[in-house]
């Protein structure tokens, strides 16, 4: 019984990879257009690091998100609230100004763990004084 050849299917990069279920056993190309296509539904970050800075520090009333304390604006650290090792986009909504204090103890982590830890500082210092 001769063996009978299908046809690769071309699929593009980006395409719903689900129609793959019902291919059986056929083997797929994928296709790399260059240049890639652009989305067109995210927002495309325009801005530079000192007027990211100016808005959201003015935006923040020139505290840190974490702990609330006043700075300088040349104190405060770019932070991501929901990481990029969990998947957060460089998105501005997605992006705040952190003392380094806060940023460190945050690190990867969502702000969650950094409010906890803050509060468990607060409740050690009360049990102090």
């Amino acid at each position: 019984m001769a063996r009978k050849l299908v046809p690769k299917n071309k699929l593009y990069v980006g395409d719903n990879l689900d129609v793959m279920h019902g291919m059986n056993s056929c083997t797929v190309d994928l296709i790399y257009l260059d240049p890639p296509p652009v989305r067109a539904d995210l927002e495309t970050l325009t801005w530079t690091k000192k007027r990211f800075h100016a808005r959201r520090f003015d935006k923040q009333s020139g505290r840190c998100n974490g702990c609330k304390k006043p700075f300088e604006a040349y104190h405060l650290e770019i932070d991501h609230i929901y990481p990029k090792s969990l998947g957060g986009a460089w998105l501005l909504e997605n992006l705040q100004l952190l003392c380094g204090n806060c940023n460190r103890i945050k690190g990867d982590r969502p702000m969650e763990y950094l409010r906890a830890r803050l509060a468990e500082r607060r409740e050690r210092q009360k049990a102090v004084f």
